[in-house]
């Protein structure tokens, strides 16, 4: 009974932390001014366009469209986003009007759940690590599983921006 309670806790709780980075990343982007975010591209504040030929979605970036796999075919769930992947260690996240990626480690053991879910999300889109560097990619700890990593983006590992994990 207490195990599923803490379940159930840690799933409202991520919830509630994605739901606080997508209304800041929401008021991040309507301050900005329109001739700040107008780069010309129709493409920013839309779903991402669907390649007939091949079923990829095209994601837009500053460095080049990168080229994913549909991850709306068989999504785990959807609300202002689409939650593609989602195990006991890891949930991956994708939110189109922001083209942001979230992958929220659940596991105590931070790192193992770091290693599989960066493993899966290259995997599941079917990209390089070259690409997933160009996407916008938060890497968040779920306070239940680390109080001490709680609260920070660490990025991918492989990334240039990514950050290490604490230490236990």
């Amino acid at each position: 009974m207490i195990k599923t309670n803490k379940f159930f806790f840690g799933i409202i709780f991520t919830i509630i932390i994605v739901l606080i980075i997508l209304i800041a990343l929401k008021f991040y982007f309507e301050q900005k001014s329109p001739s700040q975010t107008n780069t010309g591209n129709s493409q920013q504040t839309n779903p991402p366009e669907i390649n007939t030929e091949d079923n990829k979605l095209i994601i837009p970036t500053s460095q080049g469209d990168v080229k994913i796999n549909n991850i709306y075919r068989n999504p785990v769930s959807s609300f202002d986003g689409v939650s593609f992947k989602e195990t006991s260690d890891y949930q991956l996240l994708y939110f189109p009007e922001t083209k942001t990626f979230n992958i929220t480690i659940l596991n105590p053991d931070i790192q193992k759940a770091r290693d599989e879910a960066e493993k899966n999300f290259l995997e599941t889109l079917g990209i390089s690590e070259e690409d997933a560097c160009k996407l916008n990619v938060n890497l968040q700890v779920f306070f239940q599983a680390s109080e001490k990593a709680a609260g920070q983006n660490f990025g991918l590992s492989f990334c240039p921006n990514g950050k290490p994990l604490p230490a236990k």
